[in-house]
């Protein structure tokens, strides 16, 4: 590698090199204010830069992985520990793991704010570093975190599914979320740098952060806690904890310039860094920029066309003609509408031999006779639904970070972030409300002069082109500000942060079918449902007459927090300093929705709730550490979390405790207990209850029929209980040498009281437990009143163990490091009510959550002297059963197994200082290429998943994509 850092400022120098290297070095900012470092000048190791830069400083380098090296004072120099790493998330390393060595301040972990490292911790903490994020070929936060065990392979949200991300029919957002074995989406809490994120505006209904509103180019490391854990950071920790912490490690300016390319698709992005420290602060800027083409269903082979017959499956292509369909109306009963009698049982049309044709491919609509309809009577005409795999988007994004020294023991600290999404206009197809082939049709009437037959006829049509467009876009604004400092051996931090989100859709969400009714209906209307020449059916002008609701929704959502804690060692005993934290917490969560969505119950929602909380911490240790050993003997943790909120009545009490065992030096015990919860979301608690009155019920009690008012949505019920969970971890690490880790987690998670809403059968057939629901007149017995509102109903209890080796070794064509980790479920298990008996989804899809038997995500990586790099990652998921048995061809009644399927990625990293070490700019470039999924694993049929035909969650149906990164430091 070669060098050219002149003399100065030693924070500079350490960025300096770690920048021209890719390695990543940590170090206490403390231990290097104020010194000065020589010049690191010609072609050297990143060792032997480090050697020269650290002469006189008293401070000695260790390195801790072929990607990781900490900085130390000699005179306290611990012994290298190795953290735990999956496939492609190595452990942060810290310089000194002795108990009363100071911890570095700026490392955020989740599980702890007691400035615990991963090592220290009885949580099995995982931490992916900026080096995995550069080596892994990622290109989102959601495709990040795939390669984690714990996380199933395509973790994006399919609007399909969901039906909240969708800008109109077919329309996709491009939003993303993270589910954690298998548990429902929402589930894990969201943290960047170690405060809430809050929730998505477009989600505010779901409680949920789209991880695509953060560019992966903003990113310093991502930390992951697989286990439910709120007496740290408070509710939504169900499931896990993901703490995103934005780059702060920058010294002069870092320029990044990518291309990602797939079949049909393609993605440029940009992004800059410039960051500057010196010994009273420093500061770092960062901005990204990318624009994403497309990619529709049609141009993968499995989702084109959705006659799934031809994998057993149903034939799920919408009835809506294209070119229109023609019904006889012949036998069916007098309606403007409507007919329900089978196509079989009705009469032909006038001069065919057939009840149903179609309009022949070319025709304007105009002049149509019987006889044109010869060579398209008997068929019908079906529609594959078209929507966006990913839709085309614009995205931008800033962050800013500062600090500045106050004095010798205070210093204020800022954070600001901005980022921006726009989906550019979608066009928004026109369909006949009703399909037909022996349903429901639009009447054209006998009158109409574009009618061929001169009879009533019903009609279904589906027109893509009408020329009325919707778009999507999101901003997302985060500011902090907040003090930190010492007081003697106590350190405190007091800071306020407000995360805005807003999204807009801009466009109809579809058209009115009363108004496109009667424009059939009216030979006048200019509207030509018989059109099949591909223009539209009408003018602009008339298109825009019949569009529906819808043209403007607007969401807004506002997290705003405070929150204040002092933490230090309380006491000296024997073994060691007991180190507590006690802090306090207030939050506002603020909602504006305002849609025009006729489907909605409630299309208007403002208003904010308010959570309070008190929270403490302490590790104490019970048996000292032997001589040499870097760690107690035996050491207790501990946590507890007071929070109170308007979204449930009293109060939440939950609770972590840990105990690490160290028996030897090479080998920790360890176990943990912790508690979570999530009251009803903001959004919910909010809404103005909705009520329905003259529901008309079988009442299974007096075996009467009547009439009820029911409570539909809106508000939270008093009886409504937060939803909680539960996990217990039992983990052993052994580190046999500096080189070797290895570790094995045995981990139980029971998710509790989930709310849902459940159907009114389910109500009325179980009065005894929803007694307070439902109001009976004491007089006469009837009921007069139901609430049907959310209730805690379910559970999902799942096991498992997570299993990981990492280690490296040195040989003289460069270092190796190879890494496997695995998650082994063995328990999955659900109860959808109180009373109805546990089933297992254990290896079997069910889109309410389920988990596989196994992920298995090995790696091995090759570093030759910082200047060629390459890494090879696979991402194996187990067979599990598809639920729905095949419905069509050979194997009727049989059931698929699904899964058993590899991918594999590939990155190769080259410095280009090799090709011309008199060039500053060729020295201080490098250039990543590779491919994720590069054998192009393709997802197979699934005959459960609906409409997508695959699931969504484990499998890609982006395919193979190759990518070219070109990053330089200057």
């Amino acid at each position: 590698m070669q060098y050219a850092v002149p003399a100065g400022d030693l924070i500079e120098v350490v960025n300096e090199i770690s920048r021209n290297s890719g390695v990543q070095i940590v170090y206490d900012i403390e231990l290097l204010r104020g010194k000065r470092a020589a010049a690191v000048s010609g072609a050297m190791t990143v060792a032997q830069a480090l050697d020269r830069a650290l002469v006189g400083s008293d401070l000695h380098w260790t390195r801790v992985s072929p990607a990781t090296i900490s900085i130390g004072p000699k005179a306290s120099r611990a012994t290298p520990k190795k953290d735990e790493s999956d496939a492609s998330a190595s452990t942060e390393r810290k310089a000194d793991e002795l108990r009363d060595v100071k911890e570095l301040e700026d490392v955020v972990v989740v599980g702890s704010r007691l400035g615990s490292s991963p090592v220290e911790s009885a949580m099995p903490i995982k931490v992916i570093t900026r080096d995995d994020i550069d080596r892994s070929g990622a290109s989102s936060i959601a495709q990040m975190l795939s390669y984690l065990p714990e996380v199933p392979i395509n973790n994006g949200y399919d609007s399909q599914i969901t039906g909240q991300t969708s800008i109109a029919d077919g329309g996709n957002t491009n939003s993303s979320t993270v589910q954690m074995r298998g548990m429902p989406r929402g589930t894990t809490l969201i943290l960047i740098n170690g405060r809430r994120a809050g929730d998505s505006a477009a989600f505010s209904a779901s409680g949920i952060f789209d991880l695509s509103t953060i560019p992966l180019a903003l990113v310093e490391r991502i930390e992951v806690l697989p286990a439910g854990a709120s007496a740290v950071y408070g509710g939504d920790a169900l499931a896990g904890v993901i703490n995103i912490v934005l780059r702060k490690d920058g010294s002069g300016v870092e320029l990044r310039v990518r291309h990602d390319s797939a079949d049909g698709y393609d993605a440029n992005n940009a992004s800059i860094l410039w960051g500057k420290a010196w010994s009273k602060g420093g500061f770092n800027v960062a901005a990204t920029w990318s624009k994403n083409g497309g990619l529709w269903n049609d141009e993968r082979s499995l989702t084109a066309d959705m006659d799934y017959r031809r994998f057993g499956g149903r034939d799920l292509r919408a009835t809506y003609g294209s070119p229109t369909n023609i019904y006889s109306l012949e036998g069916c009963p007098p309606s403007e509408w409507a007919c329900v009698v089978p196509l079989s049982e009705r009469g032909n049309l006038p001069g065919l031999n057939s009840p149903v044709a179609s309009v022949p491919e070319g025709s304007s609509g105009d002049g149509l006779r019987p006889s044109d309809f010869l060579e398209t009577q008997g068929q019908i005409n079906k529609v594959n639904l078209r929507r966006n795999i990913r839709s085309a988007d614009t995205r931008y994004g800033i962050n800013f970070d500062g600090r500045l020294a106050l004095g010798d023991s205070v210093e204020a600290f800022t954070e600001l972030t901005y980022t921006k999404a726009k989906v550019p206009a979608y066009q928004v197809p026109l369909s006949s409300f009703f399909p037909g082939e022996g349903g429901k049709h639009a009447l054209l009437d006998a009158g109409n002069p574009k009618n061929p037959f001169g009879v009533d006829v019903g009609i279904d049509f589906q027109y893509k082109d009408t020329g009325i467009y919707t778009s999507f876009s999101s901003e997302h604004k985060r500011g902090l500000f907040g003090l930190r400092g010492k007081f003697g051996s106590f350190d405190w931090e007091a800071s306020g942060w407000q995360a805005r989100d807003t999204s807009r859709t801009d466009g109809p969400i579809q058209f009115n079918m009363e108004k496109v009714y009667a424009a059939i209906s009216d030979p006048n209307s200019g509207f030509n449902p018989l059109v099949a020449d591909g223009s539209a059916p009408a003018s602009k002008d008339v298109l825009e007459s019949l569009v529906g609701g819808g043209r403007k929704n607007s969401m807004f959502s506002k997290t705003s927090g405070i929150n204040a804690f002092v933490r230090g060692p309380v006491m000296k005993l024997p073994t060691g300093n007991v180190t507590a934290l006690l802090g306090i917490e207030s939050q506002t969560f603020s909602i504006d929705f305002d849609t025009d969505d006729p489907f909605r119950l409630i299309r208007n929602v403002h208003g904010s709730s308010n959570n309070h909380a008190v929270f403490a911490e302490a590790r104490v240790p019970v048996l000292p550490s032997r001589t040499g050993q870097g760690g107690e003997l035996l050491a207790v943790s501990g946590a507890l979390r007071r929070e109170t909120s308007d979204r449930f009545s009293g109060d939440s009490m939950t609770r972590t405790v840990g105990v690490e065992f160290r028996p030897f030096d090479k080998l920790m015990l360890r176990s943990t207990y912790s508690t979570a919860f999530k009251p009803i979301i903001t959004h919910n608690a909010l809404e103005n209850p909705y009520q329905l009155s003259g529901y008309y019920l079988s009442d299974p009690k007096t075996g009467g029929s009547y009439y009820v008012d029911v409570l539909m949505t809106g508000g939270a019920p008093e009886d409504l209980r937060p939803e909680t969970s539960s996990t217990i971890t039992m983990g052993i690490v052994y580190r046999p040498s500096e080189e070797w880790f290895f570790s094995l987690t045995n981990w139980n998670l029971k998710f509790e009281d989930q709310i849902r809403q459940i159907d009114m059968n389910s109500f009325l057939q179980n009065e005894e437990y929803y007694s307070e629901r439902i109001i009976r007149n004491p007089g006469t017995g009837l009921i007069e009143m139901i609430d049907a509102r959310a209730v805690n109903i379910s559970l999902k209890e799942t096991a498992g163990v997570d299993i990981a080796m990492d280690g490296w070794f040195d040989t003289v064509i460069g270092s190796f490091n190879p890494s496997i980790t695995a998650t082994y479920t063995y328990r999955f298990n659900q109860q959808l009510t109180r009373e109805a008996p546990e089933t297992s989804d254990l290896g079997r899809y069910n889109s309410a959550g389920w988990a596989p038997r196994w992920k298995v995500v090995p790696r091995i990586s090759w570093d030759y002297e910082d200047s060629l790099r390459a890494m090879i990652v696979g991402r194996y998921v187990s067979k599990y059963l598809d639920t729905t048995p095949f419905i069509s061809g050979d194997h009727i009644g049989e059931y698929q197994k699904l899964g058993g399927f590899w991918m594999v990625d590939l990155n190769l990293d080259l410095s280009l200082a090799r090709f011309s070490k008199e060039s500053e700019i060729m020295s201080n470039s490098r250039i990543s290429i590779g491919s994720t999924n590069l054998f192009n694993r393709l997802p197979d049929f699934c005959n459960s998943c609906g409409f997508p035909g695959y699931d969504s969650s484990q499998y890609d149906i982006m395919g193979r994509s190759v990518y070219a990164e070109f990053r330089m430091n200057f």
